[in-house]
């Protein structure tokens, strides 16, 4: 099974307009503020900013849009974009992902939460 089919919910890029990306999803609207992924290996991070009708969402990319065009498969994650927290994270640094960017042992386990 590639990355691409361990997602249910899957939709089809409609427009890209700078960070600004439009997606048709034939099953299923995807949640406000859910997490998109799209382009090779699903690196293209996007959040479902708004839902323009039943099947179409618009969402801002928040990783570069590089290689993204119109028909591309997008794929729901169905979780918020999520960070860790904790006392365990003293002195860490991240970044806006949640990602270790300190040179030090990636975090796993412990509590994480979503940005909003």
């Amino acid at each position: 099974m590639n990355d691409v089919e361990r997602y249910e919910n899957q939709g089809t890029i409609v427009s890209v307009r700078g960070s600004v990306v439009d997606a048709f999803f034939p099953k299923q609207l995807p949640a406000m503020r859910q997490v998109l992924r799209a382009g090779e290996n699903q690196r293209i991070q996007i959040e479902v900013f708004t839902q323009l009708d039943a099947h179409t969402i618009r969402g801002v990319a928040l990783t570069p849009t590089q290689g993204l065009a119109r028909g591309s498969v997008i794929v729901d994650t169905g979780q918020p974009f999520t960070v860790p927290i904790g006392k365990r994270l003293l002195g860490r640094v991240f970044n806006v992902f949640g990602d270790t960017i300190d040179k030090l042992e990636p975090v796993s386990g412990g509590e994480w939460r979503s940005i909003h």
